[in-house]
Parts: C-alpha cells; sequence; structure tokens
C-alpha cells in the first residue's frame, strides 16, 4: 500500500520525520496481518471473540 510520502506537504523536517514513522508503522503492520493471513491464522475479529469467550 502506498501510503503517499511524496505528496504529502510538511510544514517542517519534524513533521516530515513524524509522517515517516507513522508510515513505517502502517508498513509494519501491513506486512505482519500479510504474514497472519498467509498462516491461516485467526482474523482479529475471531481473537477477540475467543478471548471473550474465555
Amino acid at each position: 500500500m502506498d501510503y503517499k510520502l511524496e505528496a504529502s506537504e510538511g510544514r517542517s523536517s519534524r513533521h516530515w520525520n513524524i509522517r515517516v514513522y507513522l508510515i513505517a508503522m502502517c508498513q509494519h503492520a501491513d506486512a505482519w496481518l500479510e504474514d497472519a493471513r498467509k498462516a491461516n491464522l485467526p482474523s482479529l475479529d475471531e481473537w477477540f471473540a475467543s478471548q471473550l469467550a474465555a
């Protein structure tokens, strides 16, 4: 997924760095969820439901 970092109009280098950090976290989460999908792990909804039922 493209988070359009190049298109952002950051007001400062600090703003740009924060945006880079947040995009990196989102990309990591995307990769983590894709690995879970490939391993046929339960979805988050299924996992939360099982935790609440226990």
